[in-house]
């Protein structure tokens, strides 16, 4: 019996024994495999950093393309605002002086004068 039981230590004591080696092995890799994801993913953030840099230099090159592009369409709209406003009262004038043209070569002169007037508004602003 005491030899059994000896057996039976000398094997418990293997089995830990090749556990903890197989655990200090799996730490082990498990250290190896973070330290390489690690080195790739400074590796990966140092040419993220440099491609950033890049784009910022670019979008610096042509910052004052866009802000006189931005200028420019402000511009536009406001004279486009202002043409709409000066075509509108046009109109408004068209309409309120209808009725009282009642010969037909007045109304087409009108109406030509009206067509030069908004063709000139028109020109202006562009």
């Amino acid at each position: 019996m005491a030899d059994t039981l000896a057996e039976s230590q000398a094997r418990l004591q293997q089995l830990a024994d090749r556990l903890e080696e197989t655990e200090t092995e799996n730490t082990t890799n498990r250290i190896e495999e973070l330290e390489k994801k690690l080195n790739e993913a400074i590796v990966s953030a140092k040419w993220l950093r440099s491609h950033n840099l890049e784009l910022e230099n670019e979008v610096a090159k042509h910052e004052p393309e866009l802000d006189n592009a931005l200028a420019a369409k402000e511009n536009a709209l406001r004279k486009l605002k202002h043409a709409r406003k000066v075509i509108k009262d046009l109109l408004q004038e068209r309409v309120r002086l209808e009725p009282l043209v009642s010969s037909t070569c007045i109304t087409n002169f009108y109406l030509r004068a009206t067509s030069w007037q908004v063709r000139c508004v028109i020109g202006k602003v562009i």
